[in-house]
C-alpha cells in the first residue's frame, strides 16, 4: 500500500504470492435415530466403564460440551426439586470456554438417569477431560460405534439439530447451548421450567 501510494520504485516481495485458504469443515452431526440405536440401546457401549458411558449419555441428551460434563461435581448436579438440572460453572477443575457458557441445563431422559447414577460427578475423569475424550473417541473408532467422521462432539451438533427441529426459540437455543446471541441480551431469559419444556421435546429417552 505504501509503495503504491508514494509511487516508490520498489519491488513488492509478496507479489504473486498466494496463501492457501484454510476451509474448515463442519463437524459431523448425528440424528436422533443414530444416537438412540448406537449409544443408548440395550448393550450399546458395553466396553466403556460406567462413568464414561454416563458422560456420553449426558452429552447426547443435553448438548453440553464434553469438558463441561466431565468436570461436574456433586455441587453442580441438582436432583431435588421440580426441575433436576446440571450447573455449568467454573470450578476447581477448570474455567469455561466463554462467559455465556455458564448456564443451568435441566436433566431429562438419559442425562437424568446418568446423573442419578453418579450424583457426585465423575471422579475418575474430573480434571482430565482431554484423556477422557481421547479414550471415548478411541473406543468409538475401534468399535465402529459412530458413522465415519463423527466423534463425541458430534452429539452437541445433534442436539442443536433437535432444537431446530422442534422450533425452539432462538433465545432458548442460545441459552441451552451456551452460545452468545447475535443481538443484545435483555431480561432474565427462559427459566428452568421453560428450558425443561424444550428439553423434554428433544429428549432421546423418556425419564
Amino acid at each position: 500500500t505504501v509503495v503504491d501510494a508514494y509511487a516508490l520504485d520498489l519491488t513488492n516481495p509478496f507479489r504473486g504470492l498466494r496463501l492457501k485458504k484454510n476451509v474448515q469443515s463442519q463437524r459431523a452431526s448425528l440424528t436422533r435415530e443414530e444416537i438412540v440405536e448406537r449409544l443408548l440401546g440395550s448393550g450399546c457401549l458395553g466396553g466403556l466403564n460406567d462413568q464414561a458411558r454416563a458422560i456420553v449419555h449426558i452429552c447426547a441428551e443435553t448438548g453440553a460440551r464434553p469438558i463441561e460434563v466431565i468436570n461436574r461435581t456433586g455441587e453442580d448436579i441438582v436432583l431435588e426439586g421440580d426441575v433436576p438440572h446440571m450447573k455449568i460453572r467454573p470450578n476447581q477443575y477448570g474455567e469455561l470456554k466463554t462467559p455465556t457458557s455458564q448456564r443451568d441445563i435441566p436433566l431429562v431422559g438419559a442425562a437424568l438417569m446418568a446423573c442419578q447414577e453418579f450424583p457426585d460427578g465423575f471422579n475418575r475423569y474430573a480434571g482430565k477431560s482431554s484423556s477422557a475424550v481421547t479414550a471415548i473417541n478411541k473406543y468409538f473408532r475401534e468399535n465402529g460405534t459412530l458413522p465415519t467422521g463423527a466423534s463425541l462432539y458430534s452429539l452437541r451438533h445433534g442436539f442443536q439439530d433437535r432444537l431446530i427441529a422442534v422450533r425452539a426459540p432462538e433465545r432458548v437455543q442460545a441459552d441451552l447451548m451456551g452460545h452468545a446471541l447475535a443481538r443484545p441480551r435483555y431480561g432474565a431469559g427462559p427459566d428452568l421450567k421453560e428450558r425443561q419444556h424444550w428439553l423434554q421435546k428433544t429428549a432421546l429417552l423418556s425419564s
